[in-house]
């Protein structure tokens, strides 16, 4: 387009047309009105913006008219380009069930000033959107919005560059690595890398820093992806049982998540969240299952957790669901990541039978396809929690360390969360005994210990592979053995023996 503008006749000696329209989708934030206003600024011409919405009015036939008047103020600049913020609030599909008089009357004039152009204007409409699905056939055939420019969230590279334009007029501390900042902001737009540095700046000069600290950045990181955190009161009961659950999060998050790392997990409540756990990863823009199924253990840690520790649920995972409902809903539907449990059959692809169908919003599909998409997703959601319950089962210290020390300081950062999962750093003895509150009514850890031999001696693989070497007696996992849990020593059947009492009821010997 900058050519365009600047060198006409070039173009024109080879029989070229100037293209008359531009469209730029994208998400919001990632700087559409910015790449017009830019584009302007290159070529030297005048930049005539309005939004799309101004077009709209209740009267009949003035939006039309404002359409008319703003190519008639670009005509008189001779080379200009005219920007339409929003176009979709303008150029929806017509017709339907409501149609918009008014609004329609304002579309057809902006597709009759485009067509109408003559081969002398050097005029260009940029139109920008959110929703280009929704836009009228009319707008987007060649000859008006010819070209269509996908805006997308940056990369890795991009933010990098958006940064050290925000960080511009900014004192940064030597210490703020913006290679760093850049690598654990993947899915931020440019306005939200804006709005980190922006708030890195407020908390730098409410703590009268002189210059912006690694600390600053990081709290501005958090707000801006959190919202505002605020401290509450909490009892015994809730706080236990909150730390237990973001503890779960972040175990699960660790031992699955070879893409993520741990940034943050906290008590304090950021919107309906009453504690968080934040990670972070790097671009990832075609998501394997593999790391799919591992972000779908991370958010079945924290039920999986209050389950194990306190033998009760509560509400708190219920974001957490809904988050991992989506996930597995587009798994099946979407990327052909699903396999029916009921079907003895793998399909031509070996990996099931609805492993090469996308489902999408059709309503057309038969009952049975259906109830094969429940049971897939629901199969997926089993095996996440299955998954998550066994290792936090095996990785128990590692779980109950993370969580007592976060009942004790409310905050951990990714640095101590490394320290406390290798075991350099540790909660007070105290509070690691109990931290835990009686309300809550914890299993015991000796009853723990007691439901991890179970496992072991029922030979689920999963937790007895990651029991290893602390249970030496374990069955040998692939061993074709019919008899191996016969084999196993005299005091496990008796513990087995014991549970089973005391779970029809028998008083269990005090010893």
């Amino acid at each position: 387009m900058v050519d365009f503008l600047k060198f006409p006749d070039r173009f024109r000696a080879l029989g070229a047309s100037m293209p008359r329209g531009l469209l730029l989708f994208g998400p919001p934030g990632t700087g559409k009105t910015m790449l017009a206003r830019a584009t302007a600024t290159e070529a030297g011409v005048p930049f005539v913006s309005m939004s799309g919405s101004g077009f709209v009015e209740m009267y009949v036939g003035v939006g039309a008219k404002r359409v008319r008047n703003l190519f008639a103020v670009a005509r008189k600049f001779g080379k200009a380009i005219i920007f339409v913020d929003e176009i979709d609030a303008l150029a929806k599909t017509r017709g339907g069930s409501n149609p918009n008089d008014e609004r329609e009357q304002a579309l057809n004039q902006l597709l009759a000033e485009m067509d109408g152009f003559s081969s002398s204007d050097s005029i260009v409409v940029i139109a920008a959107t959110n929703r280009m699905d929704t836009l009228d056939h009319a707008v987007l055939r060649p000859g008006r919005f010819t070209r269509k420019v996908n805006v997308p969230l940056p990369d890795i590279d991009g933010r990098r560059a958006i940064l050290g334009i925000h960080a511009l007029g900014k004192p940064l501390d030597d210490a703020v690595d913006m290679e760093a900042i850049a690598r654990r902001t993947a899915g931020m737009s440019g306005a939200q890398l804006a709005d980190l540095l922006n708030e890195s700046a407020i908390y730098a000069a409410r703590r009268t820093h002189e210059t912006i600290t690694p600390v600053d950045v990081h709290d501005g990181w958090l707000k801006s992806i959190l919202g505002t955190s605020r401290r509450r009161s909490m009892d015994e009961r809730e706080r236990s049982i909150i730390a237990a659950h973001e503890a779960g999060h972040a175990v699960c998050g660790r031992l699955f998540g070879e893409r993520r790392r741990v940034e943050e997990i906290s008590l304090f409540a950021h919107g309906d969240a009453l504690g968080v756990t934040v990670s972070s990863s790097e671009d990832d823009s075609l998501p394997s299952e593999s790391d799919l199924r591992a972000r779908l253990v991370a958010l079945m840690g924290g039920r999986a957790a209050e389950a194990i520790l306190f033998e009760d649920v509560t509400g708190g995972a219920s974001d957490d669901f809904e988050r991992a409902s989506d996930i597995a809903t587009r798994m099946v539907t979407q990327w052909g990541m699903g396999h029916d449990p009921d079907s003895a059959t793998l399909g031509a692809s070996g990996r099931g039978t609805l492993s090469l169908r996308v489902v999408g919003e059709d309503t057309s599909l038969s009952v049975g396809l259906r109830a094969a998409v429940d049971r897939t997703i629901n199969s997926i959601l089993d095996q996440a929690y299955t998954q998550a319950r066994e290792a936090l089962l095996a990785e128990m210290k590692r779980l109950t360390r993370v969580a007592a020390y976060l009942y004790e300081h409310e905050r951990i950062d990714g640095a101590q969360f490394e320290s406390l999962f290798d075991g350099s750093l540790a909660p007070s003895a105290d509070v690691e005994m109990q931290w835990r509150s009686a309300k809550s009514r914890p299993r015991s850890w000796d009853e723990i210990d007691d439901l991890i031999a179970i496992a072991v001696a029922t030979g689920e693989p999963s937790t007895v592979a990651r029991i290893g070497a602390a249970q030496p007696s374990r069955p040998k996992i692939g061993r074709r053995r019919t008899h191996s849990r016969f084999t196993l020593s005299a005091a496990r059947v008796l513990l087995v023996n014991w549970w089973q009492r005391g779970s029809r009821g028998v008083d269990r010997p005090a010893d």
